[in-house]
């Protein structure tokens, strides 16, 4: 979580829809807590686009120069621990890459 923000967020919720696997193709790498903000407030932080069924995200951009969603990052986050072995891979292509070009 984000160090610069105090104030309540529903922790037990994130955490039982993060568990909650019956209605996700897959188990979620990471959950973030999101809100809505106003059209002008928005480009200040970070922008979700989520499939609204899923909730997945679908596209996010850091503060964007233009509008992109109202739905904004909270800064919270929930890892699964299988996002280890995706930074492991990550991490691995990318020294490999290096040595490559």
């Amino acid at each position: 979580m984000n160090g610069d923000v105090s104030g309540d967020f529903p922790l037990r919720e994130m955490l039982e829809f993060h568990r909650d696997v019956t209605d996700k193709p897959a188990r979620p790498l990471v959950t973030m807590l999101a809100t809505e903000a106003t059209r002008q407030q928005s480009v200040n932080y970070g922008c979700i686009v989520e499939d609204k069924t899923s909730h997945q995200v679908v596209h996010f951009v850091e503060k964007p120069s233009t509008y992109v969603s109202q739905l904004i990052n909270c800064g919270v986050y929930i890892c699964g621990t299988d996002i280890f072995n995706v930074i492991s891979k990550i991490r691995k292509s990318r020294q490999e890459s290096c040595y490559t070009t």
